[in-house]
């Protein structure tokens, strides 16, 4: 059985979770810099890291971000394929991270799909009622790297790499 897996979500958590539209349509999301180095500092801890948005229409743009963060896997789900998911996931993991900002991945923590849920500062208060962590920073201004030291460091403890050691 491997270690630990992180799941996240995008909008929200990689990005500010707004939505820029032309009269062409959706055509950009604003995500954090610095979060590429939470995944990395999550990778040279061990932990494994996977994506999923529910976003169709933003694929694209998520699917580029996604290429240029090291190659890192996403998904498509709704809510209802993210729980089957995501408890999947105990079968292989001693440890499942999930890391999200809207009340239907709360629900993951409380159904106990889950084993540590973490959300971005900006999460609405019903979701931040059930996290084991609330970043300092807000989706797309760090969050994701703010959850990577975090969890590195709660999984890792003593054995705890930085990232630039």
């Amino acid at each position: 059985m491997d270690k630990c897996i992180v799941i996240s979500d995008v909008d929200g958590c990689l990005t500010d979770g707004g939505l820029y539209y032309t009269e062409e349509g959706k055509v950009m999301k604003r995500f954090g810099a610095g979060d590429h180095e939470g995944l990395k500092l999550l990778k040279k801890n061990g932990i494994s890291v996977e994506f999923i948005t529910a976003d169709k229409v933003g694929y694209p743009i998520v699917a580029k971000r996604m290429k240029d963060m090291s190659n890192s896997t996403i998904h498509i789900f709704n809510e209802i394929e993210r729980y089957d998911f995501v408890k999947s996931l105990k079968n292989k993991y001693e440890t499942v991270v999930f890391f999200g900002d809207g009340p239907g991945d709360a629900s993951l923590a409380s159904k106990m799909a889950c084993d540590i849920f973490v959300c971005p500062n900006q999460s609405r208060q019903e979701v931040k009622l059930v996290a084991d962590y609330i970043t300092e920073t807000d989706g797309g201004h760090g969050a994701f790297l703010d959850m990577a030291i975090w969890v590195s460091k709660k999984i890792n403890k003593e054995n705890y790499k930085e990232l630039y050691d």
